[in-house]
C-alpha cells in the first residue's frame, strides 16, 4: 500500500531492488516526482515481523503518464538500514525463482546523436580524476573554445596544451577529490564553492589566492575578499562537484576503443589503461555572477 499526501492506495510490486521499487497502483494518482511517500509491504511483513516494513519511506522518482505506475527510491537513513538489508537478502535468496527482464536500451545511433548534441550545449567543465599510486589527482579536463575567463586563467598557469588546476586542488585533494570520490555504494555527488583572486601585471599573472567557502568565518570576511580581488585584479567563484566512477567504460566508449584498435592496437591499449585508472568525475561551473548578485556586489 502507498501512502502519500494523506491518501492511501493499494498497489502491486512490479520490480524491486534493495533501494528501488516500481509499483502499479489500483487507481491513478496526481503526484509529482521528488514527493516523499511511504510503502506498507503487507505480505513481506509476514516473513519477518522484526523488520520495519509497514511504513518504509521512499522518494518518488518517476510517474507514468497515466499516474498509475511509479518508480521509487528508498530514503536512506539509519531507520531503513534493516529494510535495505532484508530486501537484499530476499532478492539474493530468490535468484533462481526470479525471472530477469531484459532492459530496453536506446540504440547506439541514438546515443551517438544525443552525445553530439549535448557536447555543444555543455555549460560546465568536466574533470576526470585518476589514481596515481595512493593519491587521486585530476588527469583530464574537457574544454570548449573560446575559453571561458576562468579556464583561460588555468591555461596561462599551465604549460603547452596542459591546464593547471593547482589553484583549486592543491592542498585540498582530500576534501575535493579523495573523500567525495570514494567508491561507496549509494554515494552521491558532493558540492563545494571556491573563490579565486588573481593579481595581474598587464597580461601576466603575478599571484593567485584561493579560499573555499568553508574557509571564511563570516559573510563580512567573504565580501572583503571579493572586494579586494576586484580592486587588485580578477575575481572568480566556482562551484565544484565530485562523485566516484564505478565503471568508466560505457557502450559508446567500448565501441570507440574497438574502432581505434583496428587502426592502432598500441594506442587503443594505452587509452584503455588510462580509462581504467579513472576513479572519479567532477564538474566546474562558473558562478561568479550568481555570487556577486547574492551578495549585492554587482557593479
Amino acid at each position: 500500500m502507498l501512502s502519500v499526501n494523506n491518501a492511501k492506495i493499494e498497489g502491486t510490486t512490479l520490480d524491486v531492488s534493495k533501494r528501488g521499487l516500481s509499483i502499479a497502483l489500483a487507481k491513478p494518482i496526481d503526484v509529482a516526482a521528488s514527493t516523499m511517500c511511504s510503502i506498507n509491504f503487507k505480505e513481506l511483513q509476514l516473513y519477518d515481523k522484526e523488520v520495519p516494513l509497514s511504513d518504509v519511506p521512499y522518494r518518488i522518482v518517476r510517474v507514468s503518464a497515466g499516474g498509475k505506475k511509479l518508480q521509487l527510491e528508498i530514503e536512506e537513513k539509519k531507520e531503513t538500514v534493516k529494510t535495505v538489508h532484508f530486501l537484499n537478502r530476499l532478492i539474493t535468496h530468490n535468484q533462481d525463482k526470479l525471472t530477469p527482464n531484459k532492459e530496453l536500451l536506446p540504440t547506439n545511433e541514438l546515443l551517438e546523436g544525443l552525445h553530439d548534441i549535448m557536447l555543444d550545449k555543455v555549460v560546465c567543465t568536466p574533470v576526470f580524476a585518476s589514481k596515481k599510486g595512493s593519491a587521486i589527482a585530476p588527469s583530464v579536463i574537457g574544454v570548449n573554445y573560446p575559453l571561458l575567463p576562468h579556464l583561460a586563467l588555468f591555461a596561462k598557469l599551465g604549460h603547452e596544451e596542459h591546464f593547471s588546476l593547482e589553484p583549486i586542488y592543491k592542498g585540498r585533494s582530500n576534501t575535493l577529490l579523495a573523500a567525495p570520490m570514494k567508491r561507496i555504494d549509494g554515494a552521491k555527488p558532493q558540492y563545494n564553492e571556491i573563490y579565486i583572486s588573481t593579481v595581474k601585471f598587464g597580461t601576466r599573472i603575478q599571484s593567485v589566492e584561493t579560499q573555499l567557502l568553508s574557509d571564511f568565518d563570516s559573510t563580512k570576511e567573504r565580501i572583503a575578499f571579493i572586494k579586494k580581488a576586484q580592486t587588485i585584479g580578477e575575481f572568480f567563484a566556482l562551484r565544484l562537484c565530485a562523485a566516484p566512477i564505478f565503471d568508466p567504460f560505457t557502450t559508446l566508449l567500448s565501441l570507440d576503443l574497438e574502432e581505434l584498435a583496428q587502426i592502432s592496437l598500441h594506442n587503443a591499449r594505452n587509452l584503455e589503461k588510462e580509462i581504467k585508472a579513472v576513479v572519479g568525475y567532477g564538474e566546474i561551473v562558473d558562478i561568479t555572477e550568481e555570487v556577486l548578485v547574492r551578495l549585492e556586489l554587482t557593479r
